[in-house]
């Protein structure tokens, strides 16, 4: 897979590759052969570190962006945003709930199935993401379950 490197860590590289040739062009046992391979070493560092760090800021907006989508599939089942406490609850329900129903190996139900009931419960004051999941879980398990409670559960 090809990667492309940002411009500090390409300058890292090209230092840490010059401080290389010095260290090779200095006498074997010079002090300058040791600090130009030890600037080597930082440098490479600090292109690790910069590596990192871009990679972590890539999970993180990658997370954010997910994190926006089941917002707006909230919203689309109803779900008042207004209150942020309940807003987090239900984003947290709808994820845990989604990744359990794909480790089960059951039937995935649509997502608006599985928001409409989780905004159905925050709105009866459910506030516990662990809570509203196992609800969810438990509705979406059940045989016996109304096809027209299934797609509107108020």
């Amino acid at each position: 897979m090809l990667v492309k490197l940002s411009q500090r860590i390409v300058y890292c590289l090209e230092r840490a590759q010059a401080c290389s040739e010095k260290a090779r062009a200095a006498p074997d046992s010079s002090q300058d052969r040791r600090d130009f391979s030890d600037l080597e070493t930082r440098w490479l560092a600090l292109a690790r570190s910069y590596e990192f760090s871009e990679r972590l800021s890539a999970q993180i907006d990658g997370r954010e962006a997910h994190k926006r989508y089941v917002v707006s599939i909230l919203s689309h089942a109803g779900a008042d945003l207004s209150d942020t406490i309940a807003t987090a609850c239900m984003t947290l329900a709808f994820i845990e709930t989604m990744k359990a129903v794909s480790t089960t190996g059951t039937e995935k139900p649509d997502e608006s199935t599985a928001a409409k009931l989780i905004v159905h419960f925050a709105r009866q004051g459910e506030r516990d993401p662990d809570r509203l999941s196992n609800a969810v879980l438990i509705l979406l398990n059940a045989k016996t379950m109304p096809e027209d409670r299934m797609h509107d559960p108020d």
